[in-house]
């Protein structure tokens, strides 16, 4: 079985060797569309655990907290989750 941990925003990580050591791999969330605004935004530490992962060769992936509630609405998300795998 693999050791994955799931981090975002609401996570501090101080030691990522201590991550590379005790775990097989990090799912870090892409970003979310905020419920009140409506607006499609990264999480506002991706791209510090993006490049934390890759600097200490820790396997990871990526998610995307979906909040659509119309088809044109998921279809924006599955663009930004697109165009964001592109650019980092």
């Amino acid at each position: 079985m693999l050791k994955v941990i799931d981090v975002s925003y609401y996570n501090t990580i101080l030691d990522w060797n201590l991550v590379k050591n005790a775990c097989d791999a990090v799912i870090i969330r892409l970003g979310y569309r905020g419920c009140t605004s409506g607006k499609i935004v990264y999480d506002e530490q991706f791209v510090t655990f993006l490049n934390a992962c890759k600097q200490h060769s820790i396997p990871y992936s990526i998610y995307f907290f979906p909040t659509s509630i119309s088809e044109a609405e998921a279809d924006e998300e599955a663009q930004f989750i697109i165009d964001s795998i592109k650019r980092f």
